[in-house]
């Protein structure tokens, strides 16, 4: 190999993926919300006799759910049904579904249309998870869909406080929909991705077996277990996890012809979005100990249910603590998703997370007038989430282990921690080896200015100053995994 060193295909510079995820985030996130938000607040209008509850929540969310298993099937099915084509086109019929249920004249069309509208959506957003799973290492995944997520609320808060506190008319509704479809057809098109088509990041892949990794948390370990007992208990304990923090509140939109705020609410769950992505990007166990701590607040709604409580203070305060859960289920399944090498099961959190909330709200209206049922109910789910959440929890996040990993494991885990190309792996095995530039560049078959190229990066990427501080951190955290 002759000639300077050049980057790798696969050694874009970090941000660059993360930055056009985050914003591909964005853009379907706020399209879903004002189209959503248009279509429930055109519900009130021209029916307002109507279940809106039942309506949007227990029927959009179900109809949700129902688009993201549909993608996922097809995803699984055709590899291909994940490219840049298909995403386009998802985007741009949701489009024109919105449009038509926000301008839809009598209830029927508009309680049909926004089935549709949801359906669609959930599509849209199996396709976003799908590349959050890609483009995005696990160390990133948390912030970038926490802030994804809490910029498009922010944004969704900045239109309506423009309009002093009134949602946006049906015109400007639309006309914001094309502008934010438009922005994600745009990222959907470019052809950013640092990996190549068909790759999951390089790391902690599945095994031969159809043995799923522990997602790499700074303390993965232990014995592994298969793929399919690891899938249905996740897909169980994020489906009770959402069944129980619906069960005890369920923004019941009476409270919107009361002075609640449904905009202002939310921007409680931009911060709790972006504190959950930090606390999941900083180690995954902690995460999910914030969900099984946030199923207190449900509870607590009950136990006020009879008590004067502002509906502000409880829309906020469940906003906040929903962030945690919307977080902690996507980042789990696009970790299981990578580890096992099924991309299509980057969707599934959304998916069981949906059919928890529509089934949730679904029983905290129907049992709404017998606050002893509905506390005896959520009283049987959540003893059955936390069995279901221990099951999960000591299979991904093991604190003991008695089998000592490989040194190949222990290399794979560190380059899997701090996102480093096969080449760069390749590279940090021979320097951890002491071996020189020549030598490492001998034994590569490359020339010696691409391994200093490398060393660079890897110095960079894992923020050491020198040979010496590399080596040193890699033994450390090498042992620290044993």
């Amino acid at each position: 190999m002759a000639g300077a060193a050049k980057p790798y295909a696969g050694e874009r510079p970090l941000s660059v993926n993360v930055g056009f995820t985050l914003a591909l985030i964005f853009a379907c996130f706020t399209l879903a919300s004002t189209s959503y938000l248009a279509w429930l607040y055109r519900i009130i209008e021209l029916a307002p006799t109507a279940p809106s509850d039942v309506i949007t929540m227990v029927g959009g969310y179900s109809f949700q759910a129902v688009g993201i298993a549909a993608a996922c099937a097809l995803m699984r099915a055709r590899p291909d049904f994940a490219g840049q084509i298909p995403f386009i086109t998802a985007i741009a019929i949701h489009f024109a579904c919105a449009a038509a249920t926000i301008l839809a004249s009598t209830p029927e069309a508009l309680v049909a249309l926004g089935f549709a509208m949801n359906f669609l959506y959930g599509i849209v957003c199996a396709f976003y998870l799908h590349r959050l799973a890609r483009w995005v290492p696990r160390n990133r995944r948390g912030i970038a869909l926490g802030a994804g997520y809490a910029c498009s609320i922010v944004t969704t808060w900045a239109m309506t406080a423009l309009q002093n506190g009134t949602p946006l008319a049906p015109t400007d509704s639309i006309i914001a929909c094309a502008v934010l479809s438009l922005v994600a057809i745009g990222i959907a098109a470019y052809p950013h991705s640092a990996l190549q088509p068909g790759a999951m990041p390089t790391g902690t892949a599945a095994s031969a077996n159809g043995i799923i990794a522990p997602p790499s948390d700074g303390n993965a370990g232990g014995t592994a277990h298969s793929a399919a007992s690891i899938l249905s208990i996740a897909c169980f304990t994020v489906l009770l996890l959402s069944l129980v923090k619906n069960v005890g509140f369920g923004f019941p939109s009476a409270d919107l012809l009361e002075g609640v705020s449904l905009e202002s609410s939310r921007l409680f769950y931009a911060a709790g979005l972006i504190i959950a992505g930090i606390i999941a990007d900083t180690k995954r166990k902690y995460a999910a100990l914030c969900c099984i701590a946030a199923l207190v607040f449900p509870f607590a709604c009950l136990a006020l249910s009879n008590e004067p409580v502002s509906g502000s203070i409880l829309w906020a305060a469940d906003y906040l603590f929903y962030g945690f859960f919307t977080v902690y289920r996507i980042v789990l399944f696009c970790d299981l998703a990578e580890s096992s090498q099924r991309e299509h099961l980057a969707g599934f959190g959304q998916l069981f997370g949906r059919i928890g909330d529509a089934a949730g709200t679904a029983i905290c209206f129907s049992l709404a007038d017998s606050t002893i049922a509905l506390v005896a109910v959520a009283a049987v789910l959540f003893a059955a989430t936390v069995f279901a959440f221990y099951q999960l929890f000591v299979r991904l996040y093991p604190t003991h282990t008695t089998i000592h990993k490989t040194p190949e494991e222990r290399l794979a885990m560190f380059a899997a921690r701090y996102d480093l190309s096969i080449r760069e792996r390749d590279v940090l095995r021979l320097v951890v080896d002491g071996r020189t530039n020549a030598e490492a560049a001998s034994e590569l078959f490359i020339v010696e200015s691409t391994v200093k190229y490398h060393v660079h990066n890897l110095l960079k990427k894992t923020d050491c100053t020198s040979r010496r501080e590399l080596i040193a951190k890699y033994h450390r955290e090498a042992d620290d995994a044993r």
